[in-house]
């Protein structure tokens, strides 16, 4: 669960994806992706997240997230170089 999912759920009162989406200029499956972790939001995005949320999902948070496609790509074997 994402920041946003945990803080779309407590809201009160509750907010909808998809006015969420409309809130931030987004469309309601692009929330839904941001919510799962399947996606990030890009800069603009983000920012409007942080704005619309007060802060408590800030924009730099989106940085730190594995989203769920990068999580299943394999980790390729790095060998070390002698220098």
């Amino acid at each position: 669960m994402t920041k946003l999912a945990a803080y779309m759920d407590a809201s009160e009162p509750r907010v909808t994806q998809a006015e969420f989406g409309k809130r931030v200029g987004a469309d309601q499956s692009t929330v839904s992706q941001w919510c799962r972790g399947d996606r990030r939001p890009g800069l603009g995005h983000a920012l409007a997240i942080e704005r619309e949320t007060g802060g408590a999902v800030p924009a730099a948070y989106w940085t730190t997230i594995t989203t769920t496609a990068e999580a299943a790509k394999p980790r390729r074997a790095r060998q070390r170089r002698a220098v």
